[in-house]
């Protein structure tokens, strides 16, 4: 009986454990950022990834820290739609964010340290703040060019 009992034990333990992980998305959504870490790697940067709260955006965000400091923003939507009706809030600038519900709206004025990109990947919105000409390409190779911030005005 204490073998049985030690064994639920190690299983519910095991399960508890499982359950306080990284959030684990679907196959699509894994491999979505998983594309995004291997073109950052592939153009030679160590890459983390790592949940964090919530931010202005709508989807859920995951930093990716690249060498030197720099970082990577994903914002992750269960659809391709939520990403790009959330891309339609940000402006050519990639200074202001406004949101509008019903006739009301929320907005944003943010003033970037540096040249803010936005890209769209499929479900994801990808936002880098920088200039660094490695991580620009890394990023166009993958998403194309970006819609927002960067050169626009």
């Amino acid at each position: 009986m204490r073998k049985y009992l030690a064994v639920v034990l190690l299983i519910f333990a095991l399960g508890l454990l499982a359950s306080c992980g990284p959030k684990q998305g679907s196959g699509k959504e894994d491999e979505e950022i998983g594309a995004v870490i291997a073109a950052l790697e592939s153009g030679g940067q160590a890459v983390s990834l790592e949940r964090m709260e919530k931010g202005i955006l709508n989807g859920d965000r995951y930093r990716l820290a690249l060498d030197g400091g720099t970082e990577v923003v994903l914002y992750q939507y269960a659809t391709p739609q939520g990403a790009q009706n959330d891309a339609g809030c940000i402006d050519k600038s990639g200074c202001s964010i406004a949101f509008e519900q019903g006739g009301e709206g929320t907005a944003f004025q943010i003033d970037w340290v540096s040249v803010p990109h936005y890209y769209l990947y499929r479900s994801l919105i990808v936002e880098y703040v920088g200039t660094d000409e490695r991580i620009l390409s890394a990023l166009e190779g993958l998403c194309g060019a970006c819609f927002a911030g960067g050169e626009q005005t």
